[in-house]
C-alpha cells in the first residue's frame, strides 16, 4: 500500500512539475479537435418505419397438383415459396439493381456524391464544384460510376427488419435533412412500384401458363386445382393493381429532421481532452524514467 501510495505521490509531483507544457499540449489539442469539428458539415438523418404488406406461402393446390415443378421449369412463378418477403424488401433496396434504377431521377447521382454543404437558409446544397456544375448539370471530368455510388448509398442508407414485430425499419443520413426525407420516399415508392410490376408481370405469365394447362387437360380432379389456381393468380393481379402501398405500407412516414444526427462536437471534444491528457502524462513518466535512468547510469560510470 505504501509502495503504490508513494507511486501515485511521485505521479502527482511529475505532473505538477511538468503542467504547464502538459496544459500547453492538451489546449493545444483542444484547439486542433475544435477546428476539426467545425469543419465537418451536420448530418441528418431521416427514419421511416413500414409494414410489410401480404407474405408469400406456398399453395397447396400448387403442392397437390404437381405443378409448381412444371411451371418453374418454364420460368414460370405460380407463387409461393418459403422466402421471407421483409428479406426480399431488405435485400432489393441494399442492391446495386435497385441503385441503377434510383440515379436514374434527377438530382441523385450528384446528392449522393457530390453534395458538399447544405444551406439552412435557401434550404439548397452546395456541390462540390471540382465535382460537379450545377449551372451546366455537368460532371468535371469522368462522373461516378454506379461502383462509387453504391460505396456512399450503402453507407448512408440504413434498412433492415426487426424480428420482433417484423416492420422495416429504413433511414438514410445526409447533410441535407429535406434531400434525406426525399430520398426515403423516393427508396419506398420506386420499391412499391417495381415490386408491383414483377407481381403483374408474374401473374400474367401464370396465368397464361394455367389456361393453356386447362385447355390441355381433361381430369376433373386437376382441372379444379387449375382454377383454383387461376382465381388466385387473379385476385393477386387484382390487389398489384388496386394497392398503391403493395409492399410497404406506412407506420411512420420520415420527417424532416432540425436537429442533427451527427458529429457530436462536445463528445469529440471530451474525449479528445481526456485522451490527450493521459497520453501527454504518460509521455512526461516515460521521459523523467528515461531521463532518471540516464543519471544513474552516469552515476554509475563516474564510481
Amino acid at each position: 500500500y505504501q509502495e503504490n501510495e508513494i507511486t501515485i505521490s511521485v505521479a502527482l509531483s511529475l505532473i505538477s512539475r511538468q503542467k504547464k507544457p502538459i496544459i500547453i499540449a492538451v489546449f493545444t489539442v483542444m484547439i486542433i479537435t475544435l477546428i476539426y469539428g467545425f469543419s465537418l458539415p451536420n448530418i441528418y438523418r431521416s427514419n421511416g418505419i413500414y409494414e410489410v404488406v401480404g407474405s408469400a406461402s406456398t399453395s397447396s393446390a400448387v403442392k397437390s397438383s404437381g405443378l409448381s415443378s412444371i411451371a418453374g421449369a418454364v420460368g414460370v412463378s405460380l407463387g409461393g415459396g418459403q422466402t421471407n418477403r421483409g428479406d426480399v424488401i431488405v435485400e432489393t433496396v441494399r442492391s446495386k439493381t435497385f441503385l441503377k434504377h434510383l440515379l436514374q431521377f434527377d438530382g441523385i447521382l450528384p446528392g449522393l456524391v457530390a453534395a458538399k454543404y447544405h444551406n439552412p437558409q435557401s434550404q439548397t446544397i452546395d456541390f462540390d464544384v471540382s465535382m460537379y456544375s450545377v449551372k451546366d448539370n455537368t460532371w468535371n471530368g469522368a462522373p461516378p460510376t454506379i461502383h462509387d455510388a453504391y460505396k456512399v448509398y450503402s453507407r448512408q442508407l440504413s434498412i433492415f427488419q426487426d424480428q420482433g414485430d417484423n416492420f422495416i425499419y429504413i433511414s438514410f443520413d445526409h447533410i441535407s435533412p429535406d434531400f434525406a426525407q426525399e430520398f426515403v420516399l423516393l427508396v419506398i415508392e420506386q420499391l412499391n412500384l417495381k415490386l408491383r410490376s414483377k407481381s403483374l408481370d408474374e401473374a400474367n405469365a401464370a396465368l397464361n401458363f394455367l389456361e393453356d394447362q386447362l385447355g390441355n387437360t381433361f381430369l376433373i380432379e386437376l382441372r379444379s386445382s387449375i382454377s383454383s389456381l387461376i382465381q388466385k393468380q387473379l385476385e393477386k393481379k387484382m390487389l398489384a393493381d388496386v394497392s398503391e402501398n403493395f409492399a410497404l405500407a406506412p407506420i411512420e412516414r420520415p420527417f424532416i429532421e432540425q436537429e442533427k444526427e451527427s458529429p457530436s462536437r462536445l463528445l469529440m471534444l471530451i474525449f479528445s481532452t481526456i485522451s490527450s491528457f493521459i497520453i501527454f502524462c504518460m509521455i512526461v513518466f516515460f521521459w523523467e524514467a528515461n531521463k532518471s535512468t540516464a543519471s544513474n547510469s552516469s552515476s554509475s560510470k563516474t564510481l
